[in-house]
């Protein structure tokens, strides 16, 4: 990262033209697209038969409170929880029972002082394909020069999948009998995406982990989710800041989670070098994506949002086109490696994963090797 604020944060903290797909958001391991005729390119990917909406907003237990759904009754003047905007795909009553237990979970880790807000187009467009979107405000006091403020940490994701958990259970909540809590993944933004990187290598250290002081790791203090299944990052790095050498910080990763890089080719402050370095030292499965034009906020609904550190380099994609292609490629990796859906993955495979070269697949290592 190029800026010394979101470096330091990162430290301390530690294409087919022949035709087109259109997305279908069926749930558990179905044939999620159909083949169709020409369609504008920013709506080929738009699934059809459902709205993604957000439909309501909910709150997280702390993490010495996820083994059942108490919290939700400890209301005193000095708790205040994090809340969680959740989207979710609109079902008809009809089909209901088709998608019982069968929509998948999302978790998005904002980055650093980015609002929630920020991250609609992302989450309206991940409940169209057919996730469970949960995206929190995660507020945490931190050394300074951060003060308290939005930070993401690797605790954010067994959180919110139990708030899920427990508003699923309700009868009366828009996600009642669809949520499958046990088939999860998890998208970060910058701080976010390390934090969602660190919580797929199961590490715990300071700065990433709640009630983590120690820089070397407190093993015990996290455990990765078993629900957790696939990941994606979008401005992401773990090379330190200067003057500390610019290599990059290795996790433990076990090759279980697969995990898409997606970068702006003109981010300005994770540069694609930085996001491919750290690309380099993940094992499979794993995927490279550029996305050609946008900036480190290219997947937030405003430029430079307000609060959060500005890119200095300005965008060539427009804004919500962007957004959407972002929020759309992440879709499609998690419905391969969360639903087994074959079109999604044939649309990395063999279609580059874009049809007018603004996403660009850089690397798709499925086993290892040269």
């Amino acid at each position: 990262m190029t800026s010394s604020l979101c470096r330091l944060a990162f430290f301390f903290l530690a294409s087919l033209t022949s035709f087109f797909l259109i997305a279908s958001p069926a749930a558990a391991g179905g044939q999620g697209f159909a083949r169709s005729g020409v369609l504008p390119l920013d709506r080929a990917l738009s699934p059809p038969r459902f709205a993604g909406v957000r439909v309501g907003a909910i709150e997280l237990p702390e993490p010495d409170e996820l083994s059942d759904c108490g919290w939700q009754d400890i209301v005193t003047n000095d708790t205040l929880r994090d809340t969680a905007d959740l989207y979710a795909p609109l079902i008809p009553n009809g089909k209901l029972a088709e998608y019982e237990y069968a929509v998948p979970v999302v978790v998005v880790l904002q980055g650093a002082q980015v609002d929630k807000e920020q991250y609609s187009i992302l989450g309206k467009l991940l409940a169209e394909f057919g996730f469970i979107t949960v995206i929190p405000n995660s507020v945490r006091t931190l050394p300074l020069p951060f003060g308290t403020g939005l930070y993401s940490d690797v605790q954010v994701v067994p959180r919110a999948i139990a708030a899920v958990e427990c508003e699923a259970g309700e009868t009366d909540s828009p996600i009642y009998g669809i949520a499958d809590t046990d088939t999860v993944g998890a998208v970060g933004h910058s701080l976010g995406g390390a934090a969602v990187l660190y919580a797929a290598a199961d590490v715990c250290v300071i700065g990433f982990c709640e009630g983590c002081l120690n820089p070397y790791g407190c093993p015990g203090v996290f455990e990765r989710p078993g629900a957790l299944k696939a990941v994606a990052v979008y401005g992401t790095n773990l090379v330190p800041p200067p003057p500390a050498p610019p290599i990059v910080i290795q996790l433990p990763y076990d090759g279980s989670i697969p995990i898409a890089f997606l970068s702006g080719s003109v981010d300005g402050i994770s540069t694609p070098d930085e996001t491919e370095a750290t690309y380099d030292t993940v094992p499979p499965v794993k995927s490279l994506v550029s996305v050609v034009d946008a900036n480190h906020y290219g997947i937030n609904d405003e430029n430079n949002p307000v609060g959060a550190q500005p890119d200095l380099l300005a965008p060539g994609l427009p804004q919500r086109r962007g957004a959407r292609r972002i929020a759309q490629t992440i879709a499609l990796w998690l419905r391969w490696h969360l639903t087994d859906d074959l079109l999604a993955e044939d649309w990395f495979t063999n279609a580059g994963a874009s049809l007018d070269g603004v996403v660009v697949v850089d690397d798709l290592d499925l086993v290892g090797g040269p």
